[in-house]
C-alpha cells in the first residue's frame, strides 16, 4: 500500500544497531540483504544518520531515535508518511532540524500526514490542515485560513470570556 508510520514514542529494535533497524524496512520491499543494506545506507545518508550507522539505538539521542524511526519508514519506499507526533521530548533546536528533514522528504514526493500539538511546526511544513476538535472535523485548509479560523481559535483557546480571565 505504500504507507510509512513513525510514531510519538519510538519504536525501534534495541538490541540492533542503527543500520541494522532501517535494514529490517527494507526488507518490506527487497529480498536481497546486499540490496536492503545498501537500501538502509541510503536512508540513513539522506536523513543525515550515516556517521552513526554503527551506533546502537541506546546510544542515540531522543532526536536520533526520531530520526531513525523516520529513516525505517522511508526505506519501505511509502507514498504517505504518517508522523505521529514525532516532535515529543524535543528542544525547540531539535524539531527545527526534523521540521528541515520532513520538508526534504515531502520535495521527494512522499506525502506527509503529521499529527502535531506544536503549531510552529505544523504551520511550518503544512500545505493543508485539517483540524479535529473531540473527534469531529472543524477546519480544513491552508495554513494561513486556518489561524483565522473562529472555531479552531474557540476550540483550542477557549471563548473570548475564557482568554480574558
Amino acid at each position: 500500500m505504500g504507507i510509512g508510520r513513525a510514531f510519538q514514542i519510538v519504536q525501534l529494535l534495541e538490541e540492533l544497531s542503527t543500520l541494522e533497524n532501517v535494514i529490517i524496512g527494507a526488507f518490506v520491499n527487497i529480498e536481497s540483504i546486499y540490496k536492503a543494506k545498501e537500501k538502509a545506507l541510503a536512508m540513513l545518508d539522506f536523513i543525515g544518520l550515516y556517521n552513526k550507522r554503527n551506533y546502537m539505538v541506546g546510544e542515540l539521542t531522543i532526536a536520533d531515535k526520531k530520526l531513525l524511526e523516520m529513516a525505517r519508514a522511508l526505506a519501505t519506499n511509502p507514498k504517505l508518511l504518517m508522523l505521529d507526533e514525532v516532535m515529543a521530548g524535543l528542544t525547540p533546536v531539535e524539531f527545527n532540524e526534523i521540521v528541515k528533514k520532513i520538508k526534504e522528504i515531502n520535495k521527494t514526493g512522499v506525502t506527509i500526514m503529521l499529527i502535531e500539538h506544536i503549531m510552529q511546526v505544523v504551520m511550518a511544513v503544512s500545505d493543508r490542515i485539517i483540524v479535529l476538535d473531540k473527534g469531529a472535523k472543524i477546519a480544513d485548509g491552508p495554513p494561513e485560513e486556518i489561524v483565522k479560523n473562529k472555531k479552531v481559535i474557540k476550540a483550542y483557546l477557549g471563548s473570548d470570556e475564557n482568554v480574558r480571565g
